[in-house]
């Protein structure tokens, strides 16, 4: 059964810009991820290798998220598609990743700070990949609504 979860996000760059955003994130709780899950940017199989020394006494668990992200002063009404990962411990979402490797190139990655919030961080660049151009933005976000 697939859930769709809504939030709205403020974003924030290091030169004060401030934007609103609307984050949609389809998850599967069930759906194993596939070894080959696409080709995913660096930052996230550097993710993926990075073992923590608490990661041999629990069970982190991985799962395939996919969503959209809509900013209005920087895409229009345009959403940009996402997918990614999401990593579990013990049934409790700890941390996701969600990328976009088109134009604009996304790479958005957050924590659970409660059952409603989310805080992390957000990498976007404008233009085709690999232009010198990147503006990353911190965020914090709260669930609007549920739909299953």
């Amino acid at each position: 059964m697939m859930d769709e979860s809504i939030y709205n996000l403020l974003l924030t760059s290091e030169l004060g810009l401030s934007v609103f955003a609307t984050l949609r994130i389809d998850y599967d709780p069930g759906t194993v991820l596939p070894d080959s899950a696409g080709q995913p940017p660096a930052i996230l199989e550097q993710l993926r290798h990075q073992v923590p020394p608490q990661a041999q006494y629990i069970e982190i668990t991985e799962a395939p998220l996919a969503g959209t992200l809509t900013v209005p002063l920087l895409t229009g009404l345009a959403p940009v598609r996402l997918t990614g990962v999401i990593y579990s411990a013990v049934g409790f979402p700890l941390s996701a990743v969600l990328f976009n490797t088109g134009t604009p190139s996304v790479v958005l990655q957050f924590g659970f700070f409660s059952r409603v919030a989310l805080v992390g961080g957000l990498l976007w660049q404008p233009g085709p990949p690999g232009t010198a151009l990147t503006v990353p933005f911190s965020l914090l976000a709260r669930q609007v609504g549920t739909l299953a």
